[in-house]
């Protein structure tokens, strides 16, 4: 029989009594390291394995490791407080059928965390930046349910989960409470200020997350003075909107923003697509190599949680981006830098761009297999002429739009 014992804070008191008699009677005991602390000290005379974050979920080890228990009579699985909240567990038990395993839980981390600051776990939501390799998706599901008015019990990463979750939340209402290792010699329990100063330490953090009465997920359309735009060129709103609409975000999942500059292209795709991260729709790279520019780009999108900012030259960098099927090319346009950019792009990519000048448009015409069709628009005002009324034009740009064949 394999047994997933859930090992919760890892003390021995939280051990249920059969979790303690199947412990002991295991000749195999597969585990991560905090996990294994108390079986390793109650049962001295059987085999162990200490399993690694990433190697543990690749296919190929989990075989490997259903394999080896299948030799055994009785082996436990230790993870976790409820263990089949855990992909790694879960991706195991798919693989088995319902009377080769049993499953034994204990108190969680996360109740362990409520009870020690009293708070009731109704509409508790329980995410965990270490079940996936898309810490986007799992900010964008945090927005998602903090909206909803949902608690969210979130077991943080690494550091770069912890800081970028805290950079979102700073522009939303909540409250979080943080556990530090809890259940060892080294816990803490402390409130955290999203938008202050936070100084992490490596270990075990799980935070509980409580939305304010103001929580509302930005979800607009910024005008170009709500942004910080010093020394950038921004596009008119409504010719940004012709541009994003020609794009069709909403059924993208990746898009690239080219010379994204304050950003505002960025959010408006961002604004129409949501917070709904699902089947891994809505994902934006803003690209922009300008510093200063870059700087100013971070600080307009820190709220949304889908729009990741990118530093560099696209030539040099697109090769490394996730493939888009969306493109909005927003700047750098000269012959070495479109050509790389659509040597890399797959087939079937749409793209727009909202040029101002002839010879931007007729670099881009020049690129080979590609598909293209090219608007100019305008924008007018009327202006009082005498005893008539003149239309004056205020911007006019080429709308070029298109597909990679």
């Amino acid at each position: 029989m394999i047994y997933f014992i859930g090992t919760g804070l890892n003390l021995e008191e939280n051990f249920s009594g059969k979790s303690l008699e199947i412990i002991k009677k295991s000749d195999l005991i597969i585990g991560f390291r905090h996990s294994l602390r108390i079986p390793k000290l109650i049962n001295t005379h059987c085999e162990f394995v200490e399993l690694e974050i990433f190697d543990s979920l690749k296919p190929e080890r989990i075989d490997e490791l259903i394999g080896k228990m299948k030799l055994k009579d009785n082996c436990a699985v230790c993870v976790g407080g409820s263990p089949l909240f855990f992909s790694y567990s879960r991706k195991i038990t798919s693989k088995l059928d319902e009377k080769d395993y049993e499953v034994v839980t204990s108190p969680s981390s996360i109740e362990y965390l409520a009870e020690k600051l009293r708070t009731d776990l109704n509409d508790l939501s329980i995410l965990s930046g270490h079940n996936s390799h898309d810490l986007v998706g799992t900010r964008n599901t945090a927005v998602k349910l903090l909206s909803m008015g949902r608690k969210i019990g979130y077991f943080v990463k690494n550091e770069e989960d912890m800081v970028s979750l805290l950079d979102i939340l700073s522009f939303h209402d909540v409250s979080i409470k943080a556990g530090f290792e809890l259940g060892s010699d080294r816990e803490a329990v402390i409130n955290i200020n999203p938008g202050g100063i936070f100084r992490y330490e490596h270990g075990r953090w799980i935070l509980l997350i409580t939305p304010g009465d103001g929580f509302k997920p930005l979800k607009i359309f910024p005008k170009n003075e709500k942004l910080k735009t010093d020394n950038i060129p921004v596009s008119r709103e409504w010719s940004r909107a012709l541009a994003v609409h020609e794009l069709e975000p909403e059924s993208s999942r990746v898009i690239w923003d080219i010379g994204a500059g304050s950003g505002a292209t960025s959010i408006w795709i961002s604004s129409l697509i949501g917070t709904d991260f699902t089947d891994g729709k809505g994902r934006i790279y803003a690209i922009e190599k300008d510093r200063n520019r870059y700087e100013l780009l971070c600080e307009n999108i820190g709220g949304y949680p889908n729009i990741i900012p990118v530093s560099g030259d696209y030539a040099d960098i697109v090769q490394n981006l996730p493939t888009p099927d969306g493109l909005l090319i927003g700047g750098g346009i000269d012959e070495y830098r479109i050509e790389k950019l659509f040597s890399v792009i797959p087939s079937g990519t749409k793209f727009v761009s909202a040029l101002t000048t002839m010879e931007s448009v007729a670099i881009i015409k020049k690129i080979k297999g590609i598909e293209t069709s090219c608007d100019m628009y305008s924008k007018s005002c009327s202006r009082e002429l005498g005893s008539k009324t003149a239309f004056v034009g205020e911007h006019v740009f080429f709308l070029l739009k298109g597909e990679k064949l």
